[in-house]
């Protein structure tokens, strides 16, 4: 299988296939539900270049709910799918291995006294997700 960097793959298409990309812009003002079964790296990467392309705002402007898999303790690509629209999010931790952040990732900052034991995700979700009425946090460890 071959690999195609996102970043030159939505590069690409923004600047030779024009057409294709504001084709894709308005289909994905559309979507309202996404549910994502896991994302792996290339996938955060290509979300992260589409949001990049652009302007830094969502793609996914419309979105109400999406149920999000956070494996890698270092990604906020989900605030990069959240916008003022997002009323419902499910957050699946799964964190596997060496790289969890243990008890400490959903604590609060009143019981830290700072953000430092915060996950990322919940540190920024606030002011990219104004509308937010249902958060649901579950939580899978991996072997």
């Amino acid at each position: 299988m071959q690999y195609i960097d996102p970043e030159d793959f939505v590069q690409n298409l923004v600047e030779r296939r024009n057409d294709r990309w504001r084709y894709f812009l308005h289909r994905a003002s559309h979507v309202r539900e996404v549910g994502v079964a896991a994302c792996a790296q290339s996938e955060l990467a290509l979300i992260r270049a589409l949001t990049k392309h652009n302007g830094g705002k969502s793609v996914l402007p419309s979105l109400a709910k999406l149920s999000w898999r956070h494996a890698i303790p270092t990604d906020t690509s989900v605030l990069l799918l959240s916008s003022s629209s997002l009323e419902d999010l499910e957050v699946t931790v799964s964190r596997l291995g060496t790289e969890s952040t243990g008890g400490n990732a959903f604590a609060t900052p009143q019981r830290f006294g700072d953000y430092n034991n915060v996950d990322p995700v919940l540190v920024g979700l606030a002011s990219v997700a104004t509308s937010l009425r249902r958060l649901t946090i579950a939580g899978r460890q991996g072997p």
